[in-house]
């Protein structure tokens, strides 16, 4: 399910997820895996990266899901045909092997060649080696790394190579300096049309580009009617806390649980009179709500917005009776207050 971005462009994304947790956790449910895929297709995932690992662990393979198989191996590569899978990717110094290039042909499989680009530099070397025929491709080519280059330039080096070899170019940028995302974005923007990331950007090393993010960044800054629906994010987080055991902290970026929560006085009152003021997109758009809790920051109003959503009430001359024990009561326990704690307060306030 390519996503539309107007003026003709779609834009296609390969998820990687999987072989990167089976690096790392071999005993996985297959019915978590099954679920990670069907809810991360409904968000617009094309394509969905598997090796060898992934593919014993499914003894059927799903309806309705696309798959790009990592093949490192000729063996890996019967495997893939074995499977019915039609994409394949394999790194570029596979394809310098005639055996390889030969069951790929055969085969009629459609191959992306993985090449690493760790300075502008490496992409003319690229370009020398497709243009001396020393590199054998079908037209699809995953650029990796990109994360030690600086300049703008990789992106018009790029399309350059794309449109002298006609080939299509996934980008898969590493998230050394944690700019994977961030790159997606920028060759989104400017005219890639495929990028390869993982949930959250999880991954071995330093880890990938968080699609979510990239999904998100689209939708406000490039297409906001793009068919992309991020309302089952939590249930997605879900199962993938479950296969890697991670906890996720709080304040993640779009999927952490308490993005959304706002303490603080001037912060309740803006949000109250205009979200947009603080809150780049609605919660519901990735499945949400605003919350608001009680600590050491908050106010007058924030408090009495709070009791009344507690169905609870408090005197005028009480009010600062009450916020002066909400303070004392935050700092001491170093956190922001629950609701049971928030109404102890205000019985003691009345005792008081």
């Amino acid at each position: 399910m390519a996503l539309f971005l107007g003026n003709s462009r779609i834009l296609k994304i390969i998820d990687r997820t999987l072989p990167e947790i089976f690096a790392y956790k071999n005993k996985l449910n297959a019915n978590d895996i099954l679920n990670f895929f069907h809810i991360f297709k409904t968000m617009g995932i094309d394509l969905f990266e598997v090796d060898s690992a992934v593919i014993k662990k499914i003894d059927k393979m799903p309806k309705g899901i696309d798959f790009i198989y990592r093949a490192n191996s000729e063996y890996e590569l019967e495997e893939c045909i074995r499977k019915g899978i039609k994409y394949c990717v394999v790194k570029w110094i596979k394809m310098l092997n005639p055996y390889f290039c030969d069951i790929i042909l055969k085969n009629h499989l459609s191959v992306t060649v993985e090449y690493k680009v760790e300075s502008i530099q490496d992409i003319y070397k690229l370009d020398k080696m497709y243009g001396m025929g020393k590199l054998r491709a079908k037209g699809k080519l995953r650029i990796k790394g990109l994360d030690r280059v600086v300049s703008h330039e990789w992106i018009e080096a790029l399309e350059s190579i794309s449109k002298k070899y006609n080939l299509d170019i996934d980008i898969c940028p590493d998230n050394t300096y944690s700019l994977a995302s961030a790159i997606s974005i920028e060759g989104i923007m400017g005219g890639m049309n495929t990028i390869t990331g993982s949930f959250m950007g999880y991954g071995r090393g330093k880890g990938f580009a968080a699609i979510e993010e990239v999904l998100m960044a689209i939708k406000l800054h490039m297409n906001s009617k793009a068919n992309i629906d991020l309302s089952k994010l939590p249930q997605l987080k879900k199962v993938f806390c479950r296969m890697t055991d991670m906890v996720v902290p709080d304040n993640k970026a779009v999927v952490g649980d308490d993005i959304f929560k706002y303490e603080s006085g001037i912060h309740a009152d803006g949000i109250e009179k205009d979200p947009s003021t603080y809150e780049p997109f609605n919660p519901k758009e990735v499945g949400l709500k605003r919350e608001l809790v009680i600590g050491k920051h908050s106010g007058k109003k924030s408090v009495c917005k709070k009791l009344k959503e507690l169905g609870q009430e408090a005197d005028e001359a009480n009010i600062c009776t009450i916020l002066d024990m909400i303070r004392s009561k935050s700092i001491e326990m170093k956190r922001e207050l629950s609701d049971n704690e928030l109404k102890d307060i205000l019985l003691c306030s009345k005792v008081v």
